[in-house]
Order: structure tokens, then sequence, then C-alpha cells
């Protein structure tokens, strides 16, 4: 649909690499190192040109770095009914990975028609492609062809009456049919996350961009008259009397208090669960998570803590090799080597573990990402976790954000040793040594909490608690092994000679007022990591140190 604005253009360079290039700017030393493909969507789509199923193409978008290895991967279409018909095509290659590149598959007519070559080519002729006018286009790896829910992703067009899926919401109800319908956002609605797009805008894996016109126009957003494809139509706003964007949508603001039509609730206005709307504007659970949530959001987190711990590994690791001379401050760019990678493996292992124990629903319940990893979001609109891609994306940079704010370098929260020069044995043998104890007693102090904040949660969901289960589980201490480990920094700090650190948070402080700091950091990044995890809004300025003075953001 053309409205003011260009949405198509802002989907082509924008709402894409609004979430890739913020993701970088915000933890560019985070890529994810999950060498899969899971983390990508459908960004552009044609079923046809000029009355012919001839000229066909999907473009597939990669939401992180490292998402290439899509051999074997398939792109299915469905029928109207969301009847599978078959598999249009078996990718039989990788691509080059990187952060918000696409790559295209394509008919054998598309390159005359674009100007530029598929990175794959499909027959679509002769009913052999993607339906046409009213259907389903399914992209992923899935071990049954025929479950929508196990692709990575799908776009349901023009009549699709057939069931919903995690990936489509509300179909679109525009087919991609003469035009291409392209990608503005990232809900898991189709209805609202593609538009008609006249010209199609495809672009390869080499980075070429294509252009093929419409032959069949596109719904003219502006003209007082609701048509397929639209919400409403500026006076013509039945859907939403008065709340009619500019692009001819129903506008929904998650935050201002005022329940809009796509929303359950939204902050006080609360209707529909009093004292239960969760930040994502939906109500929060009224009961104890079933079997296979359980298993999801215990799966996950422990996955999610094994790959802080991984992390803060390598942090202990760095310093001591920065301290034997073996390896050259600063700290990021040893951790970033992952020489033996081990947080690779970590994050791998993160990442396969939410694509299999949860497998058909975004998430157990609704949970956040904050900054600096908000940028994860695809959507690029709030901090809620919308669907599982996001959720891979946003732990795998809070996992490290917090893993190096708390001990070591980069993050935007306490930034301890941020700036802060680390001393060579050579150079200062005493110095170096008070460094290391401390970096290890941190990473300890705050693993502990990170590991009983997660036995906590995964005993409460089991045991039927009603999520979130965070006022509980965070800052959680049973058996005194956060307490035992804060000693252990408050004896570590005894060590420290005169300016340990000369920059950061901590710098300049000694003794028992340096442990309290580095003790406040650690537990304010496991507050803000079991936060997001967990779907709460603990007050994490008041569980660092008992103060809301702004101490932990």
């Amino acid at each position: 649909m053309e409205s003011p604005g260009a949405p198509a253009a802002i989907s082509r360079r924008g709402i894409s690499s609004i979430c890739a290039l913020a993701f970088i700017a915000c933890v560019a030393w985070a890529e994810p190192a999950l060498a899969l493909f899971h983390i990508a969507v459908i960004d552009e789509v044609m079923s046809g040109l000029a009355g012919t199923d001839d000229v066909q193409f999907v473009e597939i978008r990669m939401l992180a770095g490292s998402q290439n290895i899509v051999t074997g991967s398939k792109l299915s279409a469905f029928d109207a009914s969301g009847n599978f018909l078959r598999v249009v095509l078996t990718v039989a290659g990788n691509v080059t990975g990187g952060m918000n590149r696409a790559w295209i598959m394509g008919s054998t007519a598309f390159a005359a028609a674009s100007g530029i070559t598929p990175d794959f080519t499909f027959t679509s002729s002769g009913g052999l492609g993607l339906e046409p006018n009213d259907g389903m286009v399914c992209w992923g790896k899935p071990s049954n062809d025929a479950n929508p829910g196990q692709y990575v992703d799908c776009v349901a067009y023009g009549n699709y009456v057939g069931p919903g899926n995690i990936h489509i919401g509300t179909p679109n109800p525009i087919a991609p049919f003469g035009h291409a319908l392209v990608r503005v956002s990232n809900t898991n609605n189709n209805a609202a996350d593609f538009a008609c797009n006249d010209p199609a805008e495809p672009e390869n894996n080499a980075m070429a961009i294509g252009s093929i016109a419409a032959s069949a126009p596109c719904p003219v957003c502006s003209n007082n008259i609701t048509e397929p494809g639209e919400e409403c139509d500026g006076t013509d706003d039945i859907a939403c009397p008065g709340l009619c964007d500019v692009d001819c949508t129903c506008t929904t603001v998650c935050g201002d208090n005022l329940k809009d039509v796509a929303e359950q609730c939204d902050g006080t206005d609360d209707t529909a669960c009093p004292g239960n709307c969760q930040f994502d504007c939906t109500c929060a659970p009224t009961g104890p998570l079933g079997p296979a949530d359980q298993k999801c959001a215990t799966s996950t987190a422990k996955a999610a803590r094994k790959t802080v711990s991984s992390v803060g590994k390598e942090v202990n690791g760095c310093v001591k090799s920065i301290a034997s001379g073996a390896t050259v401050d600063p700290l990021s760019t040893c951790v970033t080597a992952d020489v033996k990678q081990k947080i690779t493996k970590s994050e791998t292992k993160l990442g396969d573990t939410i694509a299999k124990v949860c497998p058909t629903s975004a998430f157990a319940y609704a949970a956040n990402c904050p900054a600096p990893c908000d940028a994860t979001d695809v959507d690029g609109t709030s901090e809620a976790i919308d669907d599982r891609n996001e959720l891979v994306s946003c732990l795998l940079c809070l996992d490290r954000a917090v893993s190096y704010t708390a001990l070591g370098d980069g993050g935007t929260h306490g930034e301890i040793l941020n700036g802060a020069t680390l001393a060579t044995t050579a150079a200062n043998a005493a110095l170096a040594a008070c460094q290391g104890a401390l970096v290890k007693a941190t990473e300890k102090l705050f693993s502990t909490q990170i590991k009983e904040l997660v036995t906590c949660a995964q005993g409460a969901l089991k045991g039927g608690a009603t999520p979130p289960v965070g006022a509980t589980c965070i800052g959680a201490d049973p058996k005194t092994k956060i307490q035992k480990a804060a000693a252990k920094l408050a004896t570590a700090a005894a060590c420290t000679p005169p300016a340990v650190y000369d920059a950061g948070a901590c710098a300049t402080l000694t003794g028992l007022a340096l442990s309290n700091c580095l003790n406040a950091e650690a537990t304010c990044q496991s507050c803000i990591w079991g936060n997001s995890l967990l779907g709460s809004t603990v007050d994490c300025d008041l569980e660092d140190n008992g103060s809301a003075d702004a101490s932990c953001p």
C-alpha cells in the first residue's frame, strides 16, 4: 500500500537497518556468534506479474550476523485454506552472512524482470511456485513440511482463510500479484507488517538492488476510502474512530495508558485485567504455566545462565593473559576473540535450546529487552520481546552486555573497568594481582547471583507459580551463597593498593568502599538480566544498594 512517507523505502533501508545498526552501535563487540539461520525474516515477496506466475521472488533478510547457514532450508507454498502444496525450492548452498544482509530466491524469469541475479532459482510457471493470489509462503528448515510453526517465517496474503500460526497473525489482504509486499515492521502480524510496494526493490546477497515496476496498482492511502490492505483511511475510521494514522493503520502506542484496538490493556487502562497489565500491553497469565511452557521457560533460563558464565570465564582468562603480557589491553579485544570458542558454543546452544523447546509460541510469558539491547527488538518500537527470534537476539546481546558491564569492558550501566588500565605483572606485580583477584571475585558474585536467580525461577515455575516470578527470585539467597561470594569480594578488595582503577564507576575507591561499589554493580546487572528473562519489573535501582539514587538505570 502506498502512503505518505513512502513506507516501502523505510522498509528497504529503515526498519531492518534501524535494528541492525542500533544493535551494532550498542554492542559493537557483541555481534551474535550464532552460526545458524533462524534470526532472519521474509522481507519482500512477489507472486506474479502482468497476469502470470512467471515472475516470483522471496527475499530473506538476516537480522544478525552469521545467519548464513541456509543449505537445506526450504521455500514452501500453502493454499488459501492453509493446506501444504509443495516445496518450491530446497536451498542448495549457503550465503554470505552479515547483519541486515539479504538474499533472494527467485523464479527463472526474475533476473530479466528485475535486472539482478537471484541467489537461488526455482521454477514457478505452470503452478509450480507460490500461489499467485491467495495463499501463504513459508521459509525455514522444518522437520514436517506441512507445519508452518516449524518454519522461520511465513507470509499469508490475499483471501487466506487457513489456520493461524506464530508468524502471520492477521493475513495481509493484499496479494503480491502484480506488485510486491514489503516488510515495514516485525510484529508477527502480516496485515500490519507488510505493505504494497511499487516498484518492488529486491536485494540479492551481492547487495545489488533490482527494480520491478508494478503491473497492478497498489491501494491508495489518504483517499478516505478503506481499501484492501488498509485498516482505515482518513475519515473512514470505523475500526478505530479518531485513531487512523497517516499510513492508514489504526494507531497503537503501547505505554501511553490508553488501550488501543490491538492491545489487551495499556498501563493503568487495564479493565480487562486490573493490576495485571504487562509492559507489552498484554494481560499477565492468570495461572501457572502448562508443561510445555514450563519446559520452554526453565530450559531457556538454564541455557542463558550458561552463556553468562562462559563470558565471565573468558573475562577472567583475558585479565590473566593481559597481566602475563601474553595479551595486550583492551580487555574487549581479547574477550571477543573467543579463542577457544566457548562463548560461541554456549550462544549456539542457547539458540538451539529455544528453537527446540519453544517451537510453537513466542515465549512462555511476556519478556522484555532493556537497553543497551533493546535494539534487538526487531519491530524497533518497544522493549517487548515479540517472538523467539527476538528472545535469542536479546539474550545473546544481554548475556554479553551484563557480563562486560559487571565485570569489565563496554556496556552502558556500571562499566567497572571501562577505560581503566590493566596492569601487567612485569610493570606492577602487586596491582596486577589485585586487579585479577577483584575481577575473579566480582565474576564469582555475579555468576552466583545469576545461578541462584535461575534456580529459584525454575523451582517456582515447575511448582506452579504464576509468572512473573522475578519479585520472588531476584536477590533470592536461600543457602547464603550470594552472601558468601560477597564476603570473598570484600576480602579481595582489602588487597587494594592506591588507585587500583584509574577509570570506571569504581575509580579511586579502595577497601570496603570499592567492595560495596563492585557488589552494587554486579547486583544491578543481575537484576536487569532477571527482569528481562522473567518478564519482571523489580526496581533494580533499589535492589543494587537499597537507595533510589539512579545508580542502576
